[in-house]
C-alpha cells in the first residue's frame, strides 16, 4: 500500500510539471488617451492627437516572449493619411535615416524599452536597449515608424546594438474606427543570431496635425463619435513568438 501510494504521489508530480511550467505568459499593461478628449460625431468630426502605450511582463519575472505583430483598433477615430506629406519605411530604412524625410511627414514620437537575451533561456535579461520612436505619415492608409538605437547615448536611453529601420504600419477604416496593423522585423526580434529581444514598454504620442483641404480643416486623426459614457475603448492585439496572443482594452475620455 505504501509503495502504491509513493507511486501515485511520482505520478501526480510528473503529470503537474508540463502545467506548471505552461503558465508562464506576457502580462500586458495598456493606456491610450486623445487631445483633445472629443466626441465628434459621425457627420462632424473633430481633429485629434493621441497617446498610445503599453508595458509587458512575465507572470513568473523572467523576459517576456518577443512581439510578432501588434494590431490596435482606435474606436471612433478615423485617419486621414492621403492627405499630408509622406515619407515611406522602404526610403528610411534603405538610408538608415529619416533625415531626408520631408518637412511636415513627422506626425510623432516616442521610446520603445527592450530587454534581450539568449534565444535559448528566458532567465537571460543581461541586455538594455532603449530605441527612439519616430512616426511618419506614409501615405493613404499608411504610417511608418523609424526605430532608432544608439550604443553612444548616455544612461539609460543607451542601446549596445546599433540599430535604424522603419517599420511598415498599415492604417484601415473600418465600421468600428481605424485600425493600425504592424510586424515586428527580424532585425529588430533578433538582431544576432544567438538573442532575442523583447519590448517590455511602447509610447508612442501622435501629435493633433491638421491640414485644408477643399477648404476645409482635415485632421490626420479625427474623433468621429463611438464615446460611451465618457470613454472611447482602444484595443490592443498582441501576438507572440510560440503562438501566444492577448487582446486588452484601455479607454481615452472623449
Amino acid at each position: 500500500m505504501r509503495k502504491m501510494s509513493l507511486l501515485a504521489t511520482l505520478m501526480l508530480a510528473i503529470l503537474l510539471l508540463p502545467s506548471a511550467a505552461a503558465f508562464a505568459a506576457n502580462e500586458y499593461t495598456t493606456t491610450a488617451s486623445t487631445t483633445p478628449a472629443a466626441k465628434g460625431t459621425a457627420k462632424k468630426h473633430v481633429p485629434v492627437g493621441a497617446k498610445l502605450g503599453f508595458s509587458v511582463t512575465d507572470t513568473e519575472g523572467k523576459r517576456p516572449k518577443s512581439m510578432e505583430s501588434l494590431k490596435i483598433t482606435l474606436r471612433g477615430i478615423v485617419a486621414n493619411n492621403a492627405r499630408f506629406k509622406a515619407c515611406s519605411a522602404a526610403t528610411m530604412t534603405r538610408e538608415s535615416s529619416d533625415a531626408s524625410c520631408p518637412s511636415g511627414s513627422l506626425v510623432g514620437s516616442g521610446f520603445a524599452r527592450n530587454i534581450a537575451g539568449s534565444r535559448t533561456s528566458f532567465d537571460d535579461q543581461s541586455i538594455r536597449c532603449y530605441l527612439t520612436l519616430r512616426l511618419h505619415n506614409a501615405g493613404a492608409g499608411k504610417f511608418a515608424l523609424f526605430v532608432k538605437g544608439d550604443p553612444n547615448a548616455a544612461g539609460d536611453k543607451n542601446c549596445p546594438v546599433q540599430l535604424a529601420t522603419a517599420i511598415p504600419i498599415s492604417v484601415s477604416r473600418t465600421s468600428a474606427g481605424a485600425v493600425m496593423k504592424l510586424s515586428i522585423p527580424e532585425s529588430l526580434k533578433h538582431p544576432i543570431s544567438t538573442l532575442t529581444n523583447s519590448i517590455v514598454q511602447m509610447q508612442l504620442n501622435v501629435a493633433k496635425k491638421t491640414t485644408r483641404y477643399k477648404g476645409k480643416t482635415v485632421g490626420l486623426l479625427e474623433a468621429a463619435g463611438k464615446c460611451s459614457g465618457g470613454t472611447r475603448t482602444v484595443g490592443y492585439a498582441f501576438s507572440n513568438e510560440g503562438g501566444e496572443s492577448a487582446l486588452e482594452t484601455a479607454r481615452a475620455r472623449c
